[in-house]
């Protein structure tokens, strides 16, 4: 039987196993981390560049802006900034100083940035009011959506503490034990904001709102509401852009509560505009629980005049009870503040 292998060729020798797939995963983990760092370091310099590019925007506009020598950090998943020394004051004279400022965001979410200020803040109120020294357990803000027409801000303290320079000019409440602040984009309105603001347990000097309205005791405050045509907001500090914004917008679904352990006032109101002095015009409508004097709520809320309260008193103590519910309406019209026909004090200056 012939042999039927023997014109066979040779078997070729094994080939060798490519170390490719070895180095494979290896490869690729240098490759992304390449580019992650490319990435990030491109993002570091934009946001050097663009903090850079709005101090020189506020100085063109007049404001005194200076800061400590900075720079990006946080690599590999964060970026962020430690500014110290930092002032931005306003040609008003109002600003803020922070001796430190901590900025950070994550570097795959670059539109969202937390702030916290570990040693406090001052801000400057301009004209004879002074500086107001802020300390507190904790000071921090936050922001996102920084590219819509109204972004998301929120800005929250626990055991706030404010300090005037200048003592015969306090501020509105000397100490409370949480703040916060918030600012979101209305959802039926782009062109519209929602803000709300929570003082818990506020405490504050005679002849100041808190102190008036409840000496000697904490007061809880809440007012939320709608700011309408937000874009009229433009100029180049807070006061011009308010000012502008009053020509044009607007405040809806106001409320505010104002709560300590003997009274609670309830105010609404469905619209507020604003004159060509900046006053408002509007109805609010208030409500008073518990245990107060009528005339004396109105002149704490800054509704009712000192000089008035002697004049009004015999003919709104005829109308206004003095325990349980009460209810009244203040119109805002003519620069003046009304209940009833009776102008009971100037219109006070809102928001």
């Amino acid at each position: 039987m012939p042999d039927t292998h023997a014109d066979l060729p040779p078997a070729p020798p094994p080939r060798k196993r490519s170390k490719i797939g070895l180095f494979g995963p290896a490869l690729l983990v240098v490759a992304l981390a390449a580019g992650w760092s490319a990435y990030w370091f491109y993002v570091a310099h934009n946001v050097e560049t663009t903090l850079k590019a709005q101090q020189e925007g506020l100085v063109r506009q007049g404001y005194r802006v200076s800061v400590a020598p900075y720079q990006v950090s946080g690599y590999p998943f964060r970026v962020s900034v430690n500014l110290r020394n930092l002032s931005i004051i306003a040609p008003s004279g109002r600003g803020i100083d922070f001796p430190e400022l901590d900025v950070a965001a994550n570097a795959y979410m670059i539109t969202k940035w937390v702030a916290v200020a570990p040693k406090g803040a001052t801000l400057h109120r301009g004209g004879d009011l002074g500086t107001l020294a802020v300390s507190g357990s904790s000071l921090r803000a936050s922001l996102s959506g920084i590219t819509r027409t109204v972004p998301n801000i929120a800005i929250e303290a626990n055991d706030l503490s404010l300090v005037p320079s200048n003592a015969a000019k306090p501020f509105t409440f000397d100490s409370a034990k949480k703040f916060e602040a918030y600012v979101r984009p209305n959802a039926a309105a782009s062109n519209s904001a929602d803000v709300l603001a929570r003082v818990s347990q506020a405490h504050g000097q005679a002849s100041r709102f808190v102190g008036d309205f409840s000496p000697g005791k904490p007061l809880d405050m809440h007012v939320e509401a709608t700011l309408n045509t937000v874009t009229a907001f433009q100029g180049r500090d807070f006061a011009t852009g308010l000012k502008a914004w009053k020509q044009a917008g607007s405040v809806t679904a106001f409320r505010s509560e104002l709560k300590n352990a003997e009274l609670t006032v309830m105010a609404t109101s469905d619209k507020l505009t604003y004159d060509a002095n900046g006053k408002p015009v509007g109805r609010l409508n208030a409500e008073m629980t518990g245990t107060f004097r009528p005339l004396d709520v109105l002149a704490a809320a800054g509704l009712m005049s000192r000089e008035n309260m002697t004049a009004m008193a015999p003919l709104l103590n005829m109308t206004l009870a003095t325990v349980g519910a009460q209810k009244l309406a203040v119109d805002f019209r003519d620069g003046g503040a009304f209940v009833g026909p009776f102008r009971v004090s100037e219109a006070p200056d809102l928001p």
